[in-house]
């Protein structure tokens, strides 16, 4: 996850604005469907693993936090099928 963030920390320096990085939380603010789309030309997309999602190193990273709904009681989307729904 260091290696990771160390990465993502790098591309941001090179890339400036350019660059959106994004990670999925289940208690994010923006929901998709229905978030806006990011002004920057590129988006980085970061999904964690089911169990313990995103490392806080690459959390404090991201520039927005999006979330996939569920409805009450289903269990959580597997990692591949959302990041498949954000793509």
């Amino acid at each position: 996850a260091e290696d990771l963030a160390r990465a993502l920390s790098s591309v941001q320096a090179q890339l400036h604005a350019r660059v959106c990085i994004a990670t999925l939380a289940a208690d994010a603010a923006l929901v998709v469907p229905g978030a806006p789309a990011p002004t920057a030309a590129r988006r980085v997309l970061v999904v964690g693993n089911e169990g313990e999602g995103v490392n806080s190193a690459v959390e404090a990273l991201a520039d927005e936090r999006v979330q996939i709904p569920v409805a009450p009681g289903s269990d959580s989307l597997n990692v591949v099928v959302a990041a498949s729904i954000l793509l």
